[in-house]
């Protein structure tokens, strides 16, 4: 629907990746992590991701969360290429692109 190919990847030994995403015409490779927490997502998840990130060489990364994400977490996210997506973040995109 965005325009990427998405391949699950998830389960025993994953890294910490859940999805593998491409766009062949923005030439991107994206990585990203689901959490469906009841309590926030804390910063030694982001750090945990960010290794993964790296050691995938892709050019972003999200981590999807139903909940939302401490404040010590967003702040070690800021200026590096991982987005984080909250819950309400979540329901808006489904709403925009899922209607």
């Amino acid at each position: 629907y965005m325009g990427y190919s998405v391949t699950r990847v998830g389960g025993s030994g994953d890294g910490g990746i859940d999805l593998m995403c491409e766009s062949l015409a923005f030439n991107e490779k994206m990585i990203v992590q689901c959490k469906r927490y009841a309590g926030k997502v804390g910063v030694g998840i982001v750090r945990d991701f960010y290794g993964a990130f790296i050691h995938s060489k892709v050019n972003k990364g999200f981590i999807v969360t139903t909940s939302d994400f401490t404040k010590e977490a967003q702040y070690w996210a800021r200026g590096k290429p991982i987005e984080l997506v909250n819950g309400e973040k979540l329901k808006d995109l489904m709403m925009t692109y899922y209607r």
